[in-house]
């Protein structure tokens, strides 16, 4: 650890936390007129518990807050880095 929160850190943790399932991510595809679109859909499927670190915690309170069962990566942009502190 660098002590340095930086976006590849969010970013690592979110895989992570799929390989721990935690959560799923799943690609969907959106075919445009000119271009077609990736986005990244992210599933809880599993609530926080105590093998997780804070920032894992923290990480997956900010993603899936309240009762909501995913969220894709686009909706993040712009308003997701303001829930987390460093």
């Amino acid at each position: 650890m660098d002590e340095n929160f930086d976006p590849r850190d969010t970013t690592s943790t979110i895989v992570g936390l799929g390989v721990k399932g935690y959560l799923r991510i799943e690609e969907t595809k959106r075919e445009g007129l000119l271009f077609d679109s990736t986005d990244y859909y992210l599933k809880k499927t599993r609530d926080p518990d105590a093998e997780l670190s804070p920032f894992e915690k923290k990480l997956m309170e900010c993603l899936f807050p309240g009762q909501i069962p995913g969220v894709y990566v686009s909706n993040l942009k712009n308003r997701f880095y303001t829930n987390l502190r460093p």
